[in-house]
C-alpha cells in the first residue's frame, strides 16, 4: 500500500437568527473564512454564500460565491 498522510480539516459555523451564518475553518492548514444568507420565499429557501480561502500558491486567495435554492 502507498504512505497515505494524514490531513486535518476543521471548521465552524454560526447562525444568527437562522437568517446569517459566520464560517471559519482549516482547510489543509490553509485558513478559510465566509458568510451566507438564508432567505425564505414562499416554499423555497435560497441562500447566497461568499468564502474566502487562503492558498500557498494563490498569494491573493481565492473568493468563491455560491447560490443555493432548496425547494
Amino acid at each position: 500500500r502507498e504512505h497515505q498522510s494524514l490531513q486535518f480539516h476543521l471548521g465552524g459555523e454560526y447562525w444568527y437568527k437562522n437568517l446569517l451564518a459566520a464560517r471559519a475553518g482549516l482547510n489543509r492548514g490553509d485558513l478559510t473564512l465566509g458568510v451566507g444568507i438564508k432567505q425564505k420565499l414562499a416554499h423555497l429557501s435560497v441562500f447566497l454564500n461568499y468564502a474566502y480561502v487562503t492558498s500557498p500558491v494563490n498569494e491573493s486567495g481565492d473568493n468563491l460565491v455560491s447560490l443555493q435554492i432548496v425547494f
